[in-house]
């Protein structure tokens, strides 16, 4: 299903490249020449790409009310805990900041998931509209945050989308409620990062810190990292990334 498009020039500036995994969390990822090593599932291809480039965003799959709005609140807040954790904290998250990382943790899984399946305008059950509205101000509309009808009696899907988001997120973090998320450190080797998250409660952090939920370990061997890196690779669809991928253990089947 392909994205609906803005007005010639984007006159709005609404977001049309939408991250799965921020901006912020893969530049920890980048090697000395800013670019992420990424391997595609299907071609076993490798790449070699910027954080920017277009494989790991959806396009318009959420309104920019999610996007601006309570996404990149749970992201600001998730950063400045993952600042936190790599250059301070040891041992396991508080219940306060564990909730700050489920948030994350929940809003990556919702977000990996509508991007690969977006969902379909929403027709109404209605006699029509009382006013058509321009693509103008259709756009004006989603830019202040407002969900809104077409002429022809449907609601984008993006905009169920950011709605449907919100609503998964919460009840991620009640299901999730009692973990309690463990700062893990690899001795040698590093994590890789999937482009979709796996069931169990994971965060890569940088190439050598992770969060991970209920781990009874904060230090873990190349051996037991193989095996984290081998399921992260199960639950990937598309592509896996790291910094150096020749340096990523991944267990044999």
């Amino acid at each position: 299903m392909k994205p609906e498009p803005t007005q010639k020039g984007n006159p709005h500036h609404l977001v049309v490249r939408q991250h799965v995994f921020p901006v912020a969390s893969l530049d920890r990822f980048s090697n000395k020449d800013g670019r992420l090593h990424v391997r595609l599932i299907t071609s076993k291809k490798y790449l070699h790409l910027e954080s920017s480039h277009s494989l790991f965003c959806a396009e318009r799959a959420w309104d920019e009310r999610a996007e601006k709005g309570y996404m990149r609140g749970i992201e600001d807040e998730f950063q400045d805990l993952a600042r936190e954790v790599i250059f301070s904290r040891q041992g396991s998250l508080d219940e306060n900041t564990s909730l700050v990382a489920t948030r994350f943790f929940a809003l990556w899984k919702c977000r990996a998931h509508f991007k690969k399946d977006p969902l379909p305008d929403v027709k109404l059950n209605a006699l029509g509209v009382e006013r058509e509205l321009t693509k103008d101000e259709e756009e004006c509309l989603e830019k202040n945050g407002y969900v809104f009808a077409r002429s022809n009696l449907t609601i984008a899907g993006r905009q169920m989308t950011g709605i449907q988001i919100q609503t998964h997120i919460d009840r991620i973090c009640d299901h999730l409620e009692s973990y309690q998320w463990m700062i893990v450190r690899a001795d040698a080797g590093e994590f890789i990062v999937p482009d979709s998250p796996p069931e169990e409660p994971f965060i890569p952090l940088n190439p050598q810190i992770a969060l991970v939920g209920n781990s009874k370990l904060s230090k873990i061997s190349k051996i037991a990292l193989g095996k984290i890196n081998k399921h992260l690779h199960s639950s990937c669809h598309r592509y896996y990334l790291g910094r150096d991928l020749q340096v990523c253990p991944i267990a044999p089947k």
